[in-house]
């Protein structure tokens, strides 16, 4: 058998024993080969290392994002308020503060604010300004990094994107860090591609990188109930020799491990864990 559809048989294993059955089977079920962990080439370990931390502040700060944004809901601010056209999202002791603003003739004004614990989903607290106030130099910049980002000319996989800005420090670079997320609204679609990371300047007024983390639009279907459901996603990725903190982020946001494909071999992403698979090309039949 040649070597990769071994590896990727031993995936398909691993994902219908975890799916599980209503009934007992009337055969054993065939053992599954084992994919044993491989030490990360030496040169990709600064990039596994700052993916999986990547990863993991990108889905903190967008879960936030998206709490505050219910919030807002909840409390019937939105759709009503339509000055709101978006949000930057700040730490704030050991939870987050997520300002929502609005461009208004006088310039960008925070117009509604939500301080959240570090139980974002339990210590929440909303304010809404009245009259709203200007952002300070920080906010303003993530703002207009935000704005200046989804402007901007990129592959676009989704007619949904959510934007999460961060500190450009965070990748050893001067500006701001921007994330464009594909995103949807079918509760069944999982969106593994189209997302992009774009650097921009400390004023957030001009993009200085864009990078397409992967190189197709790639989505994957879950519409199983009770055990029935999908166990983990099998992704061919050549965009980066290493998964990336894309990768990290969707594993966390659907709660999936993914097997992943690239040009330096098999990689697993489970939450912010990435473990190597070895190279089955380059390990003969």
């Amino acid at each position: 058998m040649h070597v990769f559809s071994r590896y990727l048989l031993a995936f398909l294993a691993m994902a219908l024993l975890a799916l599980g059955c209503a009934h007992r089977p009337s055969t054993p079920a065939p053992q599954k080969e084992v994919v044993s962990e491989k030490p990360i080439p030496a040169e990709l370990q600064s990039e596994v290392e700052r993916a999986a931390k990547l990863g993991d502040v990108l889905y903190e700060v967008d879960d936030a994002s998206a709490v505050a944004t219910d919030v807002l809901i909840e409390a019937g601010v939105i759709p009503l308020d339509e000055r709101v056209r978006g949000w930057v999202t700040l730490r704030e002791g050991d939870g987050f503060r997520v300002e929502f603003l609005g461009e208004l003739p006088e310039g960008p004004r925070v117009l509604h604010v939500v301080h959240l614990g570090k139980d974002v989903r339990k210590q929440q607290r909303l304010e809404s300004l009245e009259p709203p106030r200007p952002p300070d130099a920080t906010s303003q910049a993530m703002f207009l990094a935000r704005q200046t980002a989804l402007r901007s000319s990129f592959r676009a996989c989704s007619n949904r994107y959510n934007p999460v800005v961060l500190p450009g420090e965070l990748l050893g670079k001067q500006g701001w860090v921007v994330y464009l997320l594909a995103a949807t609204v079918d509760a069944a679609e999982r969106v593994i591609g189209g997302h992009h990371r774009l650097l921009l300047a400390e004023d957030g007024t001009q993009v200085r990188e864009s990078f397409a983390l992967s190189q197709s639009c790639m989505t994957a279907r879950d519409e199983g109930g009770g055990n029935r459901r999908v166990a983990g996603i099998f992704v061919n990725h050549l965009a980066t020799p290493a998964p990336t903190e894309a990768h990290v982020f969707v594993s966390q946001l659907y709660q999936l491990p993914l097997v992943i494909r690239t040009t330096r071999g098999l990689w697993r992403v489970e939450g912010s864990h990435i473990t190597y698979l070895g190279d089955p090309e380059a390990s003969g039949p």
